[in-house]
């Protein structure tokens, strides 16, 4: 089990232990007659705050990482316990309003209104926040893969070849490769075609005991990786 599913499984076994303590707390305290609308209310309130956050605990035990927020990258699972005391602290201070006061259940609504209403809003920002992320990662992989499979190609050649002279020019371009942007662009395609053709080849040239020929298109492929990389910098 990773961690954070194990975090999540814990909060919904603390959401459904929270639920039956309060449970017994509010009414050992304050009985189970002479309660007026806000009262009721305030305490579904509290009830809705328990069931969401075990739902959250639940969601999330499927999930093999945990959901953040943008703007404080507090996870889902926090703003579950901060929404938790909020409403705790809002219907306690109804529930003693309703005793006191006999409060109108319609200000006590509202108000509980808008801070589930702010809660389940920051949840779905958490959730979208995961899935720009993770959209984002993907095209990050997509757009160096190229570049990489290009390094990995030049190493096994260099990797490949007895000729020592080849091996050190063809080490020293996957070096260059190496040390080059790794994020391609669809402007940027035909010249890594080519380098990609000038390599493929060197192997012909190689395989064929061309030394020389090997390392003029080496040279070249370098040529044209200084020049990818120019153009690279434009892009920016």
């Amino acid at each position: 089990m990773n961690n954070s599913a194990s975090k999540s499984k814990n909060t919904l076994l603390m959401a459904l232990l929270g639920f039956v303590a309060y449970n017994i707390v509010v009414f050992a305290i304050c009985g189970f007659e002479d309660h007026g609308g806000a009262f009721w209310t305030s305490y579904v309130f509290m009830i809705i705050a328990f069931l969401t956050t075990a739902a959250n605990g639940y969601l999330l035990s499927q999930k093999s990482e945990m959901p953040k927020d943008w703007l404080l990258g507090y996870p889902i699972i926090r703003h579950s316990a901060i929404f938790i005391v909020i409403e705790l602290i809002a219907s306690s201070i109804f529930m003693y309003l309703d005793y006191e006061n006999d409060l109108d259940w319609k200000i006590a609504l509202a108000v509980q209104t808008l801070i589930l209403a702010a809660h389940i809003a920051i949840i779905f920002s958490c959730f979208k926040a995961k899935e720009e992320i993770e959209q984002v990662q993907t095209n990050v992989k997509t757009k160096t893969a190229r570049m990489k499979f290009l390094q990995v190609d030049i190493e096994m050649v260099a990797a490949n070849t007895d000729n020592m002279l080849l091996k050190q020019e063809f080490t020293k371009l996957a070096e260059q490769v190496r040390f080059s942007d790794p994020v391609s662009n669809d402007l940027l395609a035909n010249i890594e075609n080519q380098i990609a053709h000038t390599i493929e080849q060197a192997k012909t040239r190689i395989a064929l005991n061309d030394v020389e020929g090997a390392l003029a298109l080496c040279q070249k492929a370098s040529q044209l990786l200084l020049e990818r990389n120019k153009k690279c910098k434009i892009l920016k």
